[in-house]
């Protein structure tokens, strides 16, 4: 599943084979609906909770926005979720 959160502005579009989403049964979701309240208070949470849980594993290195594409059709990684910067 891929989650895309606050991207409310036009932008490039992102290129994305349907056949691999198909077969691999795949979720796409966007949320808009969020306040600034919303994403300080999970900051904050990861800040508190950075020493009790490993965080850092479950991310995988970023890859830029223009890799999204890819990301999502390729063979799930060793980490759980996915990073992407905008550069």
């Amino acid at each position: 599943m891929a989650v895309l959160a606050g991207a409310v502005l036009p932008d490039a579009p992102v290129p994305l084979g349907p056949e691999s989403v198909v077969r691999r049964h795949l979720s796409l979701v966007g949320v808009h609906n969020y306040e600034p309240r919303h994403l300080t208070a999970a900051l904050a949470f990861l800040e508190e909770t950075r020493d009790r849980f490993p965080w850092q594993d479950l991310v995988a290195e970023p890859v830029p926005l223009e890799e999204i594409g890819a990301l999502l059709t390729s063979s799930p990684g060793t980490k759980p979720r996915y990073a992407v910067t905008a550069h």
